[in-house]
């Protein structure tokens, strides 16, 4: 949800269930595919550097892709959309909010469900060498015991 503060600052705000509103500094996710979602952009976004608008679209349609293949809910075309005020300088009162549909092809729409494919893929095949090299440890670490024993 987005809102303006009381000294007129444009922001988003995520809106609990009971009601409590939360600042978003930099990004948020909600959904049954949050987790997930979180997840992919953790490490891909910089609160460095701002991102432009198609950047940010592009992560946002990257997040929601990965997100698909991982909970059966998330699904169907991504709609994403920019929202900012508009008035006259020095007006305060008298802005509205602006609300521009980003264009996403299918083409695009596809190419971010098998980039995520294959990031999904990639972070479940360095999960199997994490894995096994430290059921190897164990191994060594079981082998040691017995022959100080």
């Amino acid at each position: 949800m987005a809102g303006a503060t009381r000294d007129r600052e444009f922001r988003a705000f995520f809106v609990h269930q009971d009601g409590l509103t939360e600042s978003i500094p930099d990004y948020g996710t909600t959904g049954s595919g949050a987790a997930y979602a979180e997840l992919f952009l953790r490490d891909i976004v910089s609160t460095k550097k701002l991102p432009t608008v198609q950047e940010a679209a592009n992560l946002a349609l990257h997040a929601v892709k990965g997100a698909e293949i991982m909970d059966p809910n998330v699904g169907g075309k991504a709609k994403v959309v920019r929202m900012s005020l508009e008035g006259k300088p020095g007006e305060k009162a008298k802005k509205t909010v602006k609300i521009e549909h980003i264009p996403i092809s299918d083409s695009l729409d596809k190419r971010a469900a098998k980039r995520m494919a294959s990031i999904l893929r990639d972070m479940g095949h360095e999960m199997r060498a994490v894995q096994q090299s430290s059921r190897r440890k164990r191994v060594k670490t079981k082998l040691k015991r017995k022959v100080r024993q």
